[in-house]
């Protein structure tokens, strides 16, 4: 029981802590503990709340953005993996990812996100793609005109 309270860290460690140390009592906490924090609903949630919860990106602030891309693709990744796609397709956390875009990159999203729509419902998976792709338009100036040329070949 020690060892267990001593790898656990914030909530999950007060959480237990009122078990004591005695070793009769470890399933009762590891017990708790699923039933507390291993919702996978609950951890989903709280994940994209801290992505989402953060003030909006500002005007040309790269890293940020960056930053933000990163955080998204390492959760579709993670809610993949647990199982969990439904998250990745709710409009809710589709809205509060577009919302923390600065105003420029929400409108150019919403233009492209209609062409979509007319196909398919648009997911956190297409938006982390899309945003992927602005990215490298912001890295490397080249990006945009091979992109032009891709997309008027593609309409051809």
């Amino acid at each position: 029981m020690e060892r267990l309270i001593s790898i656990l860290k914030g909530e999950a460690k007060k959480s237990i802590e009122s078990f004591g140390t005695s070793s009769l009592f470890y399933a009762s906490a590891l017990k708790s503990l699923k039933r507390d924090f291993g919702n996978n609903f609950v951890i989903a949630h709280l994940k994209l709340k801290t992505i989402f919860d953060k003030p909006q990106i500002k005007f040309n602030d790269r890293e940020a953005l960056r930053d933000f891309h990163q955080e998204i693709k390492c959760s579709i990744t993670w809610l993949s993996s647990i199982g969990y796609d439904s998250c990745l397709y709710s409009t809710e956390y589709l809205t509060k990812a577009v919302q923390r875009l600065p105003q420029s990159l929400r409108q150019t999203f919403y233009r492209h996100s209609k062409e979509l729509m007319e196909r398919d419902s648009i997911s956190l998976i297409q938006f982390e793609q899309w945003l992927a792709q602005r990215l490298k338009q912001f890295f490397n100036p080249i990006a945009n005109v091979i992109a032009n040329i891709e997309e008027t070949q593609s309409k051809l």
